[in-house]
């Protein structure tokens, strides 16, 4: 394994290893199940974004350890009997293997001798509404992650950077070392990871363990846990291709780079498909004030391509939740309804997706808060924490999509 020489002892993951314990992760929570044939492995490597050679050599340990069989012109499949430990330098066991009972003498023990996690985050960061808790990002996290290591046996410290009134991070992880912390997990980091790294460092003789949890990877060799914006794009265009539809259209008022990557992610979609990527038509507008709980810029867009039957029949992706809410009401509009005339998927699974039955794209926010307390309560034990995680979205599939045989194309 490549070992980066440093005082910190953090650790680069071979790609092929990742992809080995991400495929035994989603097999063993059930993505694929016993028999069911995994994507083949040019899809593999589009999805991973690697070659295939990368994505034959963490397949391999699978097939040896009995997890899948491959069959010759068929393709590979979930064996019978599915191993659960999985291997390489990304452990990922389900915290339950860390839960102890909860009698108060044991608790106080194992408390005391994992420690205190310190979580820094913004958990009051509601756009429309500053008061609530911002339940579709940081208000699912920060629950998590303080439930996940404390049923570890430790105990955690949060630091509201809002509450506080306090933009900087290094500001929030000097009180929390001030009071006493002994891991640190900060959500969606406001100043650059290797910043925050050297205040631990210089505040420490002995650095404690630190992880990031984002919406995308991270420029830094230290560990964090994301999702995956490529794996958001494709998963929504795989699921429109599913119900049918061969004509993709993309639609949202910024551009930014984690829409770029989703729009990439929806091509690599169309082409595993044997799909040409002319299906994919995009719209993208270039606004200067990115305003997530307006609706109206999407729904402006929208307007002259419904009325000319341009979305008729087609699968439209809006670059988020806002965006697909502006869209449906455009379509009203027009006469056409989301599920009916065109297929309409969104992204974050935003409450107003659920009110209009919006199909979404899920980010894995309790899995990313699960995965990052475990790891740093199995840091706190001595384990080396991994460089980087990625996490897949979900696909809510709801009324604004439909079956093949429901879809009405344009004559």
């Amino acid at each position: 394994m490549n070992t980066k020489p440093s005082t910190k002892n953090k650790r680069f993951v071979p790609t092929y290893q990742f992809i080995e314990t991400d495929l035994r992760r989603r097999i063993e929570t059930g993505e694929w199940t016993v028999g069911a044939m995994l994507p083949s492995r040019q899809g593999l490597a589009r999805e991973y974004g690697v070659d295939l050679t990368t994505v034959q050599r963490g397949i391999a340990t699978l097939i040896e350890d009995g997890t899948v069989r491959a069959e010759s012109r068929r393709g590979t499949f979930v064996a019978e009997r599915v191993s659960g430990s999985p291997s390489g330098g990304i452990a990922e066991a389900p915290s339950s293997s860390l839960r102890r009972p909860h009698n108060s003498m044991e608790t106080g023990v194992a408390r005391h001798a994992l420690g205190t996690m310190g979580i820094v985050a913004d958990l009051y960061h509601q756009i429309d509404n500053p008061a609530e808790p911002n339940t579709a990002w940081l208000g699912a996290i920060v629950p998590v992650l303080e439930s996940t290591f404390r049923n570890a046996g430790g105990e955690t410290k949060f630091f509201n950077r809002i509450e506080h009134k306090q933009s900087s991070d290094i500001a929030a992880v000097a009180s929390l070392l001030e009071s006493g912390i002994d891991a640190l997990a900060v959500v969606m980091p406001q100043e650059a990871p290797g910043a925050i790294a050297r205040v631990l460092s210089s505040a420490l003789d002995v650095p404690i363990p630190l992880i990031f949890l984002s919406d995308q990877p991270l420029k830094t060799t230290l560990s964090h846990v994301f999702y995956d914006q490529q794996a958001n794009g494709y998963q929504a265009a795989q699921h429109l291709i599913r119900c049918g539809y061969r004509r993709l259209v993309f639609l949202f008022p910024y551009r930014a780079a984690w829409v770029m990557e989703r729009i990439e992610g929806i091509e690599h979609a169309l082409i595993d498909a044997g799909l040409s990527s002319g299906a994919l038509t995009v719209y993208l507008q270039d606004h200067p004030q990115f305003d997530m709980k307006e609706p109206d810029l999407a729904a402006a867009m929208a307007a002259p391509l419904l009325n000319a039957g341009l979305m008729d029949g087609c699968g439209v992706i809006a670059g988020n939740d806002i965006a697909a809410h502006g869209i449906a009401l455009s379509a009203i509009q027009a006469g056409r309804k989301p599920g009916l005339d065109f297929g309409l998927v969104g992204f974050d699974d935003a409450p107003s997706a659920r009110e209009m039955e919006l199909t979404s794209v899920r980010p894995p926010f309790s899995a990313m808060a699960e995965q990052a307390a475990t790891l740093l309560a199995r840091a706190l034990r001595g384990e080396e924490l991994p460089a980087q995680i990625r996490m897949r979205p979900y696909l809510v599939p709801r009324a604004s999509t439909f079956s093949s045989s429901t879809i009405r194309l344009p004559e």
